[in-house]
């Protein structure tokens, strides 16, 4: 589970920008806490531009930067060898001293009762800093598994016994990655499974939706007892959704030589009469939600964490409103899944739906960098919290939230 993430100067974000997924004592929703104490979701809003997108881009490329590495094929010097390259760790740009400084990456993670504390500082594609630490969760006693400043590598005792010593390690290389693939440590393996099993969602990448239905033809080519089940659950959830569609059914269409391309027909049944109907002719919202629905199920049932740029879009209040209640009700959510996304659908940022720690906004300043805050880091004149009986949504759009995309006046509130 995601506790915390940081990352400074990455892009538009100059400042440290932190995502906090503790949650503080308030009065509304105790029973939706992950252990009494974790938020199952953060909504993020903000106008066109303002970097809230970049937040959950940084996230990515963490991530990215990390798991790519267990998908190269080779040896030891393959890996160590394997530059940072196409990811956008990019400072922020109107500041000459940001562009002599690193991006800086924290990050915080449970797994198994351990808590982890990750860091890396990457500057010109070359990482000059990287440690990583843990606790036993509740714990004040805190360990090194390693430090890492430009080549030198120091091992914690944890570690010593387990792992040589290895300062050969390539500069665009994190030393997380490599231990990960050629020492297979059980203390580190809990980190490295929680950057592969985290579902990263950019509508930005090409393809996106293609790929994301093609789960759905990877559970039918499965044919096993799981998919099955899985499949179950998704046919249950569309038909909560009142999206009409009693089945679907998979196959493959060829295009070429030894090519096809995965077909999904969904099945609907009006007077009791069963048709077809390509799901590319569906509305974009319910192809959005079809691709997604996998993802979920498993995150649900694995307690992994999901994290999604735009979830709103092209989907309807209502079904949004869904998938938020299916990671904060204890009864779809027992295991601690987590979703974290972006979005400008204001009809769902009220108090039903969200504790007042669970939303997120992103302001573009004057001096053009990315202000990250909570709906419980802003204070009234009097100092007080903003209140659980607030129309959060209204305010919003008064502008007195400061990250809303029409005013620019803060009317009498103040971070």
């Amino acid at each position: 589970m995601l506790t915390q993430f940081s990352v400074t100067n990455f892009q538009c974000i100059k400042e440290k920008a932190t995502l906090d997924m503790r949650s503080i004592t308030l009065s509304e929703y105790k029973d939706t806490l992950i252990g009494n104490k974790l938020l199952p979701v953060a909504a993020i809003y903000g106008p066109n531009g303002g970097g809230k997108s970049t937040l959950l881009k940084a996230l990515f490329t963490l991530q990215t930067l990390i798991a790519r590495h267990f998908s190269v094929v080779g040896g030891v010097n393959q890996i160590s060898e394997a530059p940072i390259v196409g990811l956008p760790v990019v400072p922020f740009k109107f500041d000459a001293e940001c562009l002599t400084k690193p991006t800086e990456f924290e990050i915080f993670i449970e797994a198994d009762g351990l808590e982890y504390k990750y860091y890396i500082a990457i500057l010109n594609n070359k990482i000059t800093d990287e440690s990583l630490y843990f606790r036993k969760v509740g714990s004040k006693v805190i360990k090194e598994l390693f430090t890492r400043s430009n080549s030198d590598i120091t091992l914690g005792d944890t570690l010593k016994n387990q792992v040589k010593v290895v300062n050969s390690i390539a500069d665009g290389t994190p030393v997380l990655a490599w231990m990960g693939l050629v020492y297979k440590v059980e203390i580190i393996e809990k980190l490295k499974q929680w950057f592969l099993s985290t579902f990263s969602v950019d509508y930005n990448v090409p393809f996106q939706d293609e790929l994301l239905l093609n789960n759905i033809f990877q559970l039918e080519l499965k044919n096993d007892e799981r998919s099955e089940s899985i499949k179950k659950k998704i046919l249950d959830l569309l038909s909560r959704m009142d999206l009409n569609i009693a089945s679907y059914r998979v196959e493959r269409v060829p295009v070429g030589v030894n090519q096809f391309r995965v077909k999904i027909n969904t099945q609907h049944s009006v007077e009791n009469v069963s048709y077809e109907l390509d799901l590319q002719a569906e509305s974009n919202g319910t192809r959005k939600v079809f691709g997604l629905l996998p993802l979920f199920l498993v995150a649900l049932d694995e307690g992994r964490t999901v994290i999604i740029d735009e979830l709103d879009a092209k989907m309807h209040p209502k079904l949004l409103k869904f998938i938020i209640g299916l990671f904060t009700d204890k009864n779809t959510n027992p295991h601690g899944a987590q979703l974290i996304f972006t979005s400008h659908d204001l009809t769902t940022m009220t108090k039903e739906v969200f504790r007042r720690d669970e939303i997120w906004f992103m302001a573009m300043m004057e001096q053009e960098y990315s202000r990250f805050y909570s709906l419980i880091d802003i204070r009234a004149e009097d100092g007080e919290l903003v209140r659980n009986d607030a129309v959060y949504n209204k305010q919003y759009m008064e502008g007195r939230y400061g990250a809303d995309p029409y005013l620019n006046v803060i009317k009498n509130w103040e971070l």
